[in-house]
């Protein structure tokens, strides 16, 4: 990595979304920096409910998981009352998607139509000049040295942390930190179901709206195939 590198187009953070801008940059011509704190092989391992709609797929023009990337292929959601004396189904096609696989195929197109990784570099603030972002600060994790990636277009795609939005100046009126009210914390388990017992409905998605099970939010179970579930 060397200091004052120039590309058309940084991306800080490898996740679904810098990794499709990072493709996209690039299948249009762009020279592309992916920048990502994580090791390259570790790309994709996010603790998530791993549903994804079949939509998503469609807009986007993405071949549709298969294989290891497949956990699951889910036809609809059926969300239950307070109560759950009452529930209603709403379809939708969709799949649960085992996130590493899924995550290192979207990494891999991004570097085969041509897109430059930086694994094991953490972006530390936003390079300003006369009001524009024009590149990142980064770190080499591995050896602790920093340089300059400069870019004619700066993606912020570090999701909650939000690097690059957090060290812009308050004339950019854009908001630092995201409102609590707007985020809460999740938790996520995977049980595995006991000899002999099957999920009533192995290809839909349960959502519980309780403030006793989930206060301020809600409590979920996703088939994540025929011996799991994610809850």
């Amino acid at each position: 990595m060397l200091p004052g590198t120039r590309y058309d187009m940084v991306v800080v953070g490898a996740g679904v979304a810098g990794c499709m801008a990072a493709r996209i940059g690039a299948e249009r011509g762009l020279d592309v920096c992916l920048v990502e704190a994580k090791p390259e092989e570790r790309i994709g391992e996010k603790v998530c409910a791993d549903a994804i709609g079949k939509h998503h797929f469609d807009r986007l023009g993405l071949a549709y998981p298969e294989g290891v990337e497949l956990k699951n292929r889910i036809r609809g959601v059926r969300v239950y009352s307070p109560s759950r004396s009452i529930s209603y189904f709403v379809p939708g096609e969709g799949f649960i998607v085992n996130r590493r696989p899924f995550g290192q195929r979207l990494l891999r197109e991004a570097l085969n139509a041509g897109a430059e990784l930086l694994d094991r570099t953490r972006a530390l603030r936003p390079i300003i000049k006369d009001g524009f972002v024009v590149g990142v600060e980064v770190k080499d994790l591995e050896k602790g040295t920093r340089a300059e990636l400069y870019g004619e277009v700066v993606v912020d795609a570090s999701g909650f942390l939000a690097t690059i939005r957090r060290g812009l100046p308050p004339e950019a009126r854009m908001p630092a930190e995201i409102d609590p009210r707007d985020y809460c914390v999740g938790y996520r388990e995977i049980r595995a179901l006991g000899a002999g017992k099957e999920l009533e409905e192995p290809d839909v998605c349960h959502i519980y709206l309780s403030t006793e099970l989930a206060p301020g939010g809600y409590a979920w179970v996703f088939p994540a195939g025929a011996s799991s579930v994610l809850r």
